[in-house]
């Protein structure tokens, strides 16, 4: 992670998130559904690890070329711990391919998500819609989830701040990104502002 970078305070959030709920203790098969180039395989301890993407997007290990909203080309009720980080705002038909991930997880597995809330638009055209805590409840039940907690990251000034610097990604507003990711990383220790202006939510559940 890079303090000069636009999307410091979001990718940090997003490894911290990964790291406090699956670095603790060696894992076994894991499936990190949208790996890309598998950011999150240094933070785990686990027997295999395993990607999932539309495409090929770096030198990922053991990756398999899918389409999850249709059907997973894993058998159901092997997987230990599904990974889907900024992945179900892209999903043409999130309900399937929830269902699906609920079906490859053993009975007691794990399901660590991740989505956004206050995010313009991106990858367009295959960003379709964005989920509140209370559609993540939803989606989760209906997928055969037992258990859930859904936190979200951000707050008034926080998130003002990650979306000021959304268009901030050429070099001659490097300055002005390392003074807001600074404010940013201040507000995040303070935990000041509302619950319900979050830029991300985030979700554990248990099958």
């Amino acid at each position: 992670m890079n303090i000069f970078s636009s999307r410091y305070l979001i990718r940090k959030g997003l490894h911290e998130f990964i790291k406090d709920n699956l670095s603790s203790r060696e894992l076994g098969l894991v499936v990190d559904v949208g790996a890309g180039r598998a950011p999150y395989r240094g933070l785990l301890k686990c027997k295999k690890y395993v990607g999932i993407d539309i495409e090929r997007r770096g030198d990922v290990e053991n990756l398999i070329i899918a389409d999850i909203n249709k059907d997973i080309p894993i058998d159901s009720e092997s997987v230990d711990v599904v990974i889907l980080t900024e992945v179900l705002e892209h999903l043409r038909n999130p309900n399937r391919a929830m269902e699906e991930l609920c079906r490859i997880l053993k009975p007691g597995g794990k399901l660590v998500l991740t989505t956004p809330l206050l995010w313009p638009l991106h990858e367009e055209p295959n960003d379709f819609q964005r989920f509140t805590k209370y559609g993540l409840e939803e989606i989760l039940k209906n997928s055969g989830f037992k258990e859930f907690k859904i936190t979200g990251y951000g707050n008034y000034i926080l998130s003002a701040v990650i979306l000021a610097m959304f268009p901030l990604r050429k070099k001659i507003f490097v300055p002005i990104v390392l003074v807001l990711n600074c404010i940013g990383l201040v507000f995040l220790k303070l935990r000041l502002g509302s619950s319900v202006f979050m830029i991300s939510n985030y979700a554990v559940a248990t099958k």
